[in-house]
């Protein structure tokens, strides 16, 4: 899972431990590959799935988590070689507390699927205070 609350962190690193800790006996799922952007007033993904209809993607959000996931048939054919699976994949987010759940959308485009995440600004003005001393 990613998260967009800032932390950064060594993705080849990440990327290595995630796959020697990851249950081998499953049949890995895709990650498509994620661009994420952030301005004043929202998060953006863009995520790579070409070759996907909207039908076949499921995008889930649960409190401040974002399940992004795509499942469908692959037709059974006899492969010389095979690099990559189309049957699924899947990616999820954690969010920050800060965003509009309700105005959280998503379109797809060219094989690109955006997902735009407005912030609260409301909410995240009540989150912030000064404490008095006494």
């Amino acid at each position: 899972m990613m998260n967009l609350v800032g932390t950064h962190r060594d993705p080849l690193f990440t990327n290595l431990v995630n796959q020697m800790w990851s249950n081998t006996a499953e049949t890995p799922k895709a990650r498509p590959a994620t661009n994420v952007m952030e301005n004043e007033k929202e998060f953006k993904l863009q995520l790579l799935v070409p070759g996907w209809n909207k039908e076949d993607v499921k995008i889930e959000l649960d409190k401040n988590i974002l399940s992004i996931s795509g499942q469908r048939e692959e037709k059974e054919e006899d492969f010389i070689r095979k690099e990559f699976k189309m049957n699924s994949f899947e990616r999820s987010f954690q969010l920050p507390k800060d965003i509009d759940f309700e105005k959280v959308s998503a379109k797809t485009e060219n094989g690109i699927l955006e997902i735009s995440i407005p912030k609260d600004l409301e909410k995240k003005a009540k989150m912030q205070r000064l404490i008095d001393i006494k």
